[in-house]
């Protein structure tokens, strides 16, 4: 049986009418949430009311409640707060449940628990009037119409389990002129009322400053679309995008010395793939920030491999023979993602930090993961990411050894992806001897990818060691819907990056990648990123607007929805990928909440719709951009503004503004002096702005110099 879970609701009383209970048809909003701080408003009658909730230290969640009510001639109604400590299991563990609520008159702290625990002990900074104890949230009315009886102890024997149990303080608001606040806060302990140094308004007030700084100093970097041309809910959808992004940096906990990377907030453990997606697309805001939580992932974690694992240290992926497993190189692009946090901010002692790490774990997967002939292999589908795939075992179990079934493409291409960017590291720390020792495994295991190639079906397919020959999955066996998921990935794509496919196989495969912008490529963040940076590479970056232009639209609306009850996950939050519900409404799979590759859309909009895309070469500033925004966002009279966008401490705004006959004027305003240089076009500078005539999905190489 696990532990229970607990937190906080927030209710008002005014006259007798109580609100706590189905607060969105009372008109609840909520005007600001980051990553760190939610607001809610609420209007009713001559009364508002707003409050804020944010973690105030580990296991506290604090709270401040301001109301105003309007100076009357008359007597107004009284308002009342009234607080709520809840504890609540996820689902029933068994028939009977026991509770205890408790509370403390000398401290004016009360206490709920389930079982064995932990207690939810609430403080207010008034003094309550009332406090209770129940086990049905229909039971607060009654009880506050008869006079609200006080009661220090409450225990109960539930025949069956409570939807939760409840303990309530009753704080009588005081009026100065037309306004009255309070703060409140609830704390997780393993015992109430125990003595010692307890939180007060002082920690309160100091823990909710810190956060908002923290919030205006991220928002003065992070890049933000202007008011003008964009719809509303993309304005909007990119701010969730970075929100989750913020809220999956978790702070230094268990083995973790530094801020690190979590996948996703309700199963906050480490995985290599995302970690290094999320922060990869965090450079976009905050490059400093997001290296100190890759350094922290690679430098703290358990084993070479990176497995994926807790902040205690246990392990989360385990394959059937008992082998720890983390992703593989090819998940994600993990040692690509690198290569582009290094471009955006080069830092020479994070590179210095992170190398070795980078180098052990190449060194691993060849150590480990290799069959007799030298080939790379996965342990599980769960290691490959693409869990139950039949590409890979026929059994969909997740967990069974496969390593002697199959030798998939991508491992081979993506091992050659590692050794060329450890060489592109190992020339930028002066280290020729390693980069010559990376250039040849990439040599190697590029012209293994090159074996792999299919004339016949013009593609890269994985090879079956058992008869040397093509891997053949049944197709009776859809994977996420399709007979295609059984045969073909897009990480089959992998080859076409960082130069592993001929010339001849590039050229034989692009036609091949406008048919992955399609489901269930496109309901996935891994596999979607995979076909775009695929495209990039070959190319064809229309591919990788076209999937832009398949994910983000489609994506934001569902963010940007104004109700969270309608079978949808949460609005407001990145969830975990975006399938598209059938035709009569229904949502075929439910995705999780506040995961962090969801947050993805934010990248594509940039790097494939704005069309920005780092230069390789450090020692300047240059970046490539290509607008590729979709045809309706073309009609001239429109501005398209993204503000805060940044390259290796160079910061600008960007301007968009369609013109007739298929052009757009491009208008740069550097934060900074500095001249702004695109090759081959007739650019209009005065001072910090400078504006050229431009086309549409044409790419132009800028350089601030």
């Amino acid at each position: 049986m696990g532990e229970a879970g607990g937190g906080l609701l927030i209710g008002l009383q005014i006259g007798k009418e109580l609100l706590l209970t189905d607060l969105g048809a009372a008109g609840l909003v909520s005007p600001y949430h980051s990553a760190h701080i939610q607001s809610f408003y609420l209007s009713h009658g001559d009364v508002n009311a707003y409050a804020e909730l944010w973690l105030a230290g580990p296991g506290v969640l604090g709270c401040r409640v301001d109301v105003y009510r309007p100076v009357s001639r008359y007597r107004p109604p009284p308002v009342r707060l009234v607080v709520l400590a809840v504890t609540q299991w996820a689902a029933p563990r068994h028939s009977w449940c026991y509770s205890s609520g408790r509370f403390d008159p000398a401290s004016g702290r009360l206490a709920v628990s389930l079982e064995r625990g932990p207690w939810y002990q609430l403080w207010l900074s008034g003094h309550a009037a009332a406090h209770g104890f129940g086990s049905d949230l229909a039971e607060i009315g009654p009880w506050l119409a008869a006079g609200a009886p006080n009661r220090v102890a409450h225990y109960a024997n539930f025949r069956h389990v409570p939807p939760l149990f409840w303990g309530a303080l009753v704080l009588p608001l005081t009026f100065v002129k037309t306004a009255a606040h309070a703060w409140a806060l609830v704390e997780r302990v393993p015992l109430p009322f125990a003595p010692g140094e307890r939180l007060g308004v002082r920690d309160l007030k100091a823990s909710r400053d810190a956060l908002w700084r923290e919030d205006k100093r991220f928002w003065r970097g992070a890049p933000q679309l202007g008011r003008g041309g964009w719809p509303a809910h993309w304005r909007r959808g990119l701010v969730y995008d970075w929100e989750t992004t913020r809220l999956l940096v978790a702070p230094p906990a268990g083995i973790f010395h530094g801020p690190y990377p979590v996948w996703m907030a309700e199963w906050p453990r480490v995985v290599l793939a995302e970690g290094t997606l999320d922060m990869s697309r965090l450079a976009y805001a905050d490059p400093v920030g997001a290296q100190a939580a890759v350094a922290t992932l690679f430098s703290d974690a358990v084993g070479a491999q990176v497995p994926c694992l807790w902040a205690n240290g246990g392990l989360n992926m385990i394959a059937a023979d008992g082998a720890p497993c983390g992703t593989s190189p090819a998940w994600c692009l993990p040692f690509h993602n690198l290569w582009l946090l290094w471009l955006r901010n080069p830092d020479p002692a994070w590179l210095v930090v992170i190398y070795p790490h980078l180098v052990a774990y190449v060194r691993w997967w060849l150590a480990e993961r290799t069959d007799a002939a030298g080939w790379l292999v996965y342990q599980c589908t769960w290691e490959s990411g693409e869990d139950n795939t039949p590409r890979l075992d026929p059994t969909r179990s997740g967990d069974a050894v496969i390593r002697d079934r199959v030798r998939p493409v991508e491992l081979q291409a993506a091992l050659a992806v590692c050794a060329e960017v450890l060489r592109r590291f190992a020339l930028a720390l002066d280290r020729p001897a390693e980069a010559d020792e990376w250039a040849l495994l990439y040599q190697s295991y590029r012209d293994r990818t090159r074996q792999m190639w299919d004339s016949a079906t013009a593609r890269f397919r994985d090879m079956d060691p058992a008869t040397g020959g093509w891997r053949v999955a049944d197709d009776s066996d859809p994977y996420w819907g399709t007979p295609a998921g059984a045969q073909i990935s897009p990480l089959q794509l992998l080859p076409l990056m960082y130069g592993i496919a001929t010339d001849a196989q590039t050229a034989a495969l692009r036609p091949h990648l406008a048919g992955y912008v399609a489901a269930p490529w496109t309901w996935w963040p891994s596999w979607s990123y995979h076909v775009a940076e695929a495209a990039l590479a070959a190319g064809v970056p229309a591919v990788a607007a076209a999937v832009a232009e398949a994910v983000v639209d489609r994506v934001y609306r569902q963010l940007d929805r104004r109700t969270r009850d309608d079978g949808l996950p949460l609005p407001g939050v990145a969830p975990e990928f975006w399938p598209e519900p059938a035709p009569d409404g229904t949502l075929l799979w439910q995705p999780g909440e506040a995961y962090g590759w969801g947050a993805n859309s934010g990248l594509y909009l940039l790097r494939y719709l704005i069309g920005f895309q780092e230069g390789d070469d450090i020692s300047g500033k240059t970046f490539t951009l290509r607008p590729s925004l979709p045809a309706a966002f073309r009609t001239p009279g429109a501005s398209y503004v993204v503000r805060n966008l940044a390259l290796r401490g160079a910061g600008f705004d960007l301007a968009y503004d369609p013109q007739p006959a298929g052009t757009l004027h491009i208008t740069l305003r550097r934060h900074e002096a500095g001249a702004v240089q695109v090759p081959g076009q007739a650019v209009e500078q005065v001072g910090p702005v400078a504006r050229w005539v431009a086309a549409w999905d044409t790419s132009y190489v800028v350089d601030l110099t």
